[in-house]
């Protein structure tokens, strides 16, 4: 979809293609209900949002993609109610992606990061699944990742055996993570590291392998 504000793309099946659904220059633009198998590459997407504005992505299934699913270039955008399984990097990722909101959303197996967001300012990672990230794979592999962005809010997800850090955040202001469950993590539980103004409260931390359960580093509020 390309240049094409207000667009629908609804109950579609996509199989062995190399990006699933590709949405570029459109705004407005809802992607629901679709699914897409076998994208069968680590550099290429499930479903791709770039300089796509208040998009909406919704109760989509995306199975053996590289990235599961990608916002970049985009604002006040959401990721809701999907499912990701598989992916060979990130299962969702968001960059350079701010006001967005990714919530409800089932995470398994990514060979990367669970969630991710880059360069992404007031956003929202609330009420998501991830379940076993990096198995098999030789990238560092957080539940969820936050680098490089202000306002961000990550509450009530449930992680379970990340392969580095359950929650991680680094170079950013003003992060709340709150009310998260994470069970077992190959390093820390939470880590935060140069971020100022944080608040971890009312987390539940079930399992460390080598490191904290939170731990805080370089950071100030």
């Amino acid at each position: 979809v390309l240049l094409s504000d207000f667009a629908l793309v609804e109950d579609n099946t996509i199989d062995n293609f190399a990006t699933g659904i590709f949405i570029e220059d459109s705004d407005f633009v809802d992607v629901l209900g679709n699914t897409i198998d076998d994208t069968n590459d680590e550099n290429v997407y499930g479903i791709r949002l770039l300089n796509a504005n208040s998009g909406l992505v919704f109760e989509n299934t995306v199975n053996d993609a590289g990235t599961g699913i990608s916002v970049e270039d985009s604002i006040n955008g959401e990721i809701a109610t999907n499912t990701v399984k598989s992916s060979a990097a990130v299962g969702i990722s968001l960059d350079n992606a701010d006001d967005s909101l990714v919530r409800d959303n089932a995470v398994d197996n990514a060979g990367s990061h669970g969630i991710a967001a880059f360069d992404s300012d007031n956003i929202a990672i609330r009420d998501n699944t991830v379940t076993v990230t990096g198995l098999g794979s030789d990238y560092v592999s957080d539940g969820i990742h936050v680098d490089g962005s202000d306002g961000v809010d990550i509450t009530d997800n449930t992680i379970t055996d990340a392969g580095n850090e359950g929650i991680l955040v680094m170079n950013s202001d003003d992060v709340d993570i709150k009310d998260n469950v994470i069970n077992s993590a190959y390093s820390d539980g939470v880590r935060v590291w140069n971020v100022t103004d944080a608040d971890i409260i009312t987390n539940t931390i079930n399992g460390t392998d080598n490191d904290q359960g939170i731990d805080v580093e370089d950071s100030d509020n």
